[in-house]
């Protein structure tokens, strides 16, 4: 959504205008599918669009509900500000999962100037003055500093500003009652997360309807705005199709298996 990048932008973030993180986005993926300006189409990560011919009945008739209340037809899920209801997008490509791991790591490890240290534990970013030097690290059970130029921190929604606050970064009163010293009082680190709420609903097939036994296929997507919200795309509701012979409940939850199913999902 470009809207929700010229926001940040907005709030004094320049270079994460929508026009500014495009070219990222674009040189991440190869599009299989889409081949334009807002898509690219040399980068490590494969994008697959589902096939309209491959959807499952119930999914055909989720879409034409959806047509039928007025949503509009939305081929490409990620084409800019796009709504309503079309194809889901997966990066599965030859049916594996491309993540970064494939797609960049994988095709780095052999040079010289990459270390790869697994099971460390960082304790805390180092600091000089108000610039990142380093990281104290746990490897092994003995305790290293790691230095750098450019030090990145990617430990996701939870694990980063956690980090950031065990290092002296965010609420000064908070920290200092733990007797963390304070590096920069940042009242927002560490506040205001919010998840997405996910709720799954799933139906069994009626006795008589044709099984079918091949894996879980692409399915169908609807991006709307929710009742009385003041945003776009708010909200999303996936239509999968897995309709499988009959197996006891616990049995369809470990492995992924049920009838038709719909999840319906705040996507902001």
């Amino acid at each position: 959504m470009p809207e929700d990048f010229d926001l940040w932008a907005s709030y004094g973030n320049d270079q994460w205008s929508f026009e500014q993180v495009l070219p990222y986005f674009r040189k991440i993926e190869t599009d299989v599918d889409h081949h334009d300006d807002d898509h690219g189409t040399d980068g490590p990560i494969f994008v697959h669009h589902a096939k309209r011919a491959a959807w499952h009945l119930t999914q055909l008739a989720f879409y034409n509900a959806c047509r039928a209340a007025g949503f509009p037809d939305s081929p490409d899920h990620n084409s800019p500000g796009a709504s309503g209801v079309g194809p889901t997008i997966s990066n599965n490509h030859n049916s594996v999962r491309f993540s970064t791991a494939l797609g960049y790591l994988s095709q780095c490890r052999h040079r010289l100037n990459l270390t790869i240290r697994p099971n460390c534990m960082v304790h805390r970013i180092l600091f000089d003055g108000n610039q990142v030097v380093g990281v104290t690290v746990d490897s092994g059970g003995e305790m290293c500093t790691v230095e750098g130029e450019h030090i990145i921190l990617s430990a996701g929604a939870v694990g980063s500003p956690q980090l950031l606050m065990l290092s002296g970064v965010g609420p000064a009163g908070q920290l200092s009652s733990l007797g963390i010293p304070v590096v920069q009082d940042m009242p927002g680190v560490g506040q205001n997360l919010r998840d997405h709420p996910k709720v799954y609903v799933t139906w069994g097939i009626t006795e008589g309807y044709p099984v079918d036994v091949r894996p879980a296929r692409g399915g169908v997507l609807l991006r709307c705005a929710a009742p009385g919200s003041g945003w776009s795309n708010d909200l999303s509701i996936t239509m999968g199709a897995f309709v499988t012979e009959r197996i006891p409940w616990s049995a369809a939850r470990d492995r992924g298996q049920g009838g038709e199913g719909a999840a319906p999902g705040r996507s902001r």
